[in-house]
C-alpha cells in the first residue's frame, strides 16, 4: 500500500521554459523543509539565548545547513 503526503506545488513547463523565479518558488515549497524562521518558540516561552541556540543548531542538522525565512509560508 502506497501512502503520499504532499502538499506541494507544480509549475507546468520544461527547464528550458522555466524561470527562475519559478524554480526557487518551486524549490522553496516542496523540497527545502526544515527549521522556519517564525516567532512561535518565543511565544511559546523561548528565550532569546536558547532559541539563538537552536537556530546557529540548524547549521549542523538541517540538510541547507542554515534556518529558512520563508517567502511561501501558508498557516492555517
Amino acid at each position: 500500500m502506497l501512502k503520499v503526503n504532499s502538499a506541494g506545488i507544480v509549475e507546468v513547463g520544461t527547464i528550458e521554459t522555466t524561470s527562475l523565479a519559478q524554480y526557487d518558488k518551486v524549490m522553496d515549497i516542496n523540497v527545502s523543509p526544515g527549521v522556519i524562521i517564525t516567532e512561535i518558540h518565543k511565544r511559546g516561552g523561548m528565550d532569546e539565548e536558547a532559541y539563538q541556540k537552536f537556530l546557529d543548531r540548524t547549521k549542523t542538522t538541517h540538510a541547507l545547513g542554515r534556518p529558512e525565512n520563508r517567502k511561501y509560508l501558508f498557516l492555517t
